[in-house]
């Protein structure tokens, strides 16, 4: 199973591959965003991700979302502004 680490670093590298490729960083925004919610969406249906999504682009917001339940037994579900504990 993967950790939201390298989550975060599959993110990243998605981000940063999409920003080298030319004609994407030229106004494709929302070809990016659907790709950033694709690869997501994979990710919390093969139940390995769980939690918020947030995506800025050049200090401007382009994706965030929830993914499935901040509290499964009371059914809360992740909103993009859900607070989690951080326990290091």
């Amino acid at each position: 199973m993967a950790t939201p680490r390298s989550f975060a670093i599959r993110v990243l590298v998605l981000l940063l591959w999409m920003s080298a490729w030319p004609g994407v960083s030229n106004g494709i925004a929302q070809d990016k965003v659907s790709q950033i919610d694709a690869l997501v969406q994979q990710y919390h249906d093969l139940r390995q991700f769980n939690g918020s999504v947030l995506v800025a682009e050049s200090g401007k917001v382009i994706y965030k979302k929830g993914f499935g339940y901040a509290n499964i037994e009371w059914e809360v579900p992740n909103k993009p502004n859900t607070r989690f504990r951080c326990d290091e």
